[in-house]
């Protein structure tokens, strides 16, 4: 019998060494085809959920987007007092909700019951495999004060001469008085990074001093104090700041399109009505006065020059724009109100082409609030004559002679644009903390 064939005829129960090793080697390709299946699979698995969360985190991503979205929407109603589409749910009070794309839906909530600061809460939720994801942001917003510090000079602050008195009161509790309405809160300031930015040299300074790094100058008989400055500390080293920082938003003047002319002399305006007027040129002569009725905005596209007087009645106010040079002498500007808002001083022109200079000076006290961030300001005084109550920013601040300053304090937050700027952003993470933005009625329950 013939071998040849024999391996041909093992039978499933061959016990010979080459049917062991087929057996396994089966077993073995079956071995590594499991692992590589449970690897596959491990990996789809894994695959599967980073796919997830990184589709949760996007949406996550695109939730504060969609909420911050919101929130620009409400800053922009409340600077343009424009709420078409909004839903008013109670006085001043605010409801949105729209979809910005598909599966992605935005509600707002705006309160603008107070002047001075506004509160806004907003959602953002996207769709995620039939489930919403939501974040939910709460901000506050100020109204943006133009005169912050009594004193803002984008580069030079000069105190030249000597009894030179710096500190704040609040016109609406009168009349500056030492005694009864006198504060410490007679800030001067500097945004240059030089270090002689500030130069206060024998002035008083009731109040503080910031800058942008340079430590401010001092003279023999200078003096920074305040109210709980220890006694026979002349220089209150934490009443000095080197970290200020500001802006200074260009002022565009209105539209003067069926305009009056200005007069040079007589009534401007009329009592409990908002007049226009506009010039060129506008010079006061040293006989000529103009009183001032109602509310009144004046646009001067070049020069401002005041040698008479101005007299702005109770109950009025004036609001100037100008665009190059002013210069206030003679009897100057009396502001009967004794609200230095009501006499507006704005300079439209920059520094290139205009160097605008203003001299404010007078026989009367010059009660004013002066916005001109390019324009180089000099107090002039003399004698006891030279006091500036309300606020000035310029370019260069120099005071010469004895001019005191006193800061009126309802100016810091004094917003004549309506304007508001963005003070406090929160994410609401806690759940105690989240809001039922979803409805207005409910919102509009809730206290800030």
């Amino acid at each position: 019998m013939k071998t040849a064939n024999f391996r041909s005829l093992c039978s499933p129960r061959c016990r010979h060494q080459h049917c062991r090793e087929r057996g396994s080697v089966v077993i073995a390709v079956l071995l590594v085809a499991l692992i590589i299946i449970s690897t596959v699979t491990l990996y789809l698995r894994s695959a599967v959920q980073e796919m997830r969360y990184a589709e949760r985190t996007f949406a996550l991503q695109q939730t504060v987007n969609l909420a911050e979205m919101g929130a620009e929407h409400a800053i922009w109603a409340i600077n343009n007092d424009d709420w078409t589409s909004w839903t008013g749910v109670a006085t001043d009070q605010y409801h949105i909700s729209y979809d910005a794309n598909t599966g992605e839906t935005v509600t707002v909530y705006a309160d603008v019951r107070s002047s001075s600061e506004v509160w806004i809460a907003s959602s953002g939720v996207v769709d995620v495999s039939g489930k919403g994801v939501e974040k939910q942001l709460l901000m506050k917003l100020e109204a943006r004060g133009l005169f912050a510090n009594g004193l803002t000079a984008r580069e030079f602050l000069r105190f030249n001469g000597n009894n030179i008195d710096i500190d704040s009161y609040n016109s609406e509790n009168g009349v500056y008085d030492p005694v009864n309405n006198r504060g410490d809160q007679g800030t001067v300031a500097s945004a240059s990074v030089a270090v002689n930015s500030v130069t206060i040299q024998n002035a008083n300074i009731y109040g503080f001093v910031a800058t942008t790094g340079g430590t401010p100058i001092l003279g023999p008989n200078g003096t920074v104090t305040g109210s709980n400055t220890p006694a026979g500390v002349s220089v209150d080293q934490s009443r000095i700041a080197t970290d200020f920082y500001a802006e200074f938003p260009d002022v565009t003047a209105p539209a003067t399109t069926g305009a009056a002319s200005a007069p040079v002399s007589g009534t401007m305006g009329t009592a409990g009505t908002a007049t226009t007027y506009t010039a060129s040129d506008l010079t006061i002569k040293s006989k000529d006065t103009i009183t001032v009725e109602g509310d009144v905005t004046l646009v001067i596209t070049d020069d401002l020059d005041i040698r008479g007087s101005i007299v702005i009645n109770p109950n009025s106010s004036l609001t100037l724009y100008v665009n190059d040079d002013i210069s206030i002498a003679g009897n100057g500007v009396a502001n009967m109100s004794a609200r230095p808002q009501n006499f507006l001083i704005y300079g439209t022109g920059d520094r290139n082409g205009f160097d605008p200079s203003y001299s404010l000076g007078g026989n009367a006290q010059l009660q004013a609030a002066v916005y001109a961030p390019h324009a180089d300001i000099t107090l002039n005084g003399g004698g006891s004559s030279g006091v500036f109550l309300g606020a000035a920013v310029g370019n260069n601040i120099t005071f010469n002679g004895h001019v005191d300053f006193h800061y009126d304090e309802s100016l810091k937050s004094f917003s004549p644009d309506s304007q508001f700027r963005l003070t406090e952003w929160r994410e609401l993470t806690a759940a105690a903390d989240r809001l039922p933005i979803e409805s207005g009625s409910s919102m509009a329950a809730l206290s800030f």
